[in-house]
């Protein structure tokens, strides 16, 4: 399988060339960055070290499982390019810090209404219960 690392609009044109020469068949990665503010680290600790363990020990699944199905919930996205549609699992590091937000607003409201738990705001949270 290819990963294609997308940063320019050169890069997704040389994507484009490979799926439509049939290389580019197998393509399930595309790893996307920008320039643009990313996490910031109080927001990488909330992430890391209260959202993922959190729902880790509510499932009673790994850290590991727990991150990849967050990621796939909540950092997938659809893009176009060209004639084609790519399904895009983006690293939980790609939103800026608004974005990144907006992400934690969406599965904190989604835990609310589809089980009952709240999970705190990054405000909330006891500082020691993530350092």
């Amino acid at each position: 399988m290819k990963t294609y690392e997308i940063h320019t609009s050169k890069d997704i044109w040389n994507l484009l060339e490979d799926l439509r020469a049939g290389l580019g068949s197998g393509v399930s990665i595309v790893k996307v960055s920008r320039g643009d503010k990313q996490r910031s680290n109080p927001e990488n600790r909330y992430f890391h070290g209260y959202i993922v363990p959190k729902i880790a020990e509510l499932f009673d699944i790994s850290f590991e499982d727990a991150k990849d199905h967050i990621k796939d919930v909540y950092f997938r996205e659809k893009i176009i390019v060209g004639n084609y549609e790519l399904q895009v699992t983006r690293s939980t590091s790609y939103p800026t810090t608004v974005e990144f937000e907006e992400k934690m607003t969406r599965l904190r409201m989604d835990f609310a209404a589809e089980y009952g738990i709240y999970l705190l705001k990054p405000n909330e949270v006891p500082r020691e219960e993530y350092e």
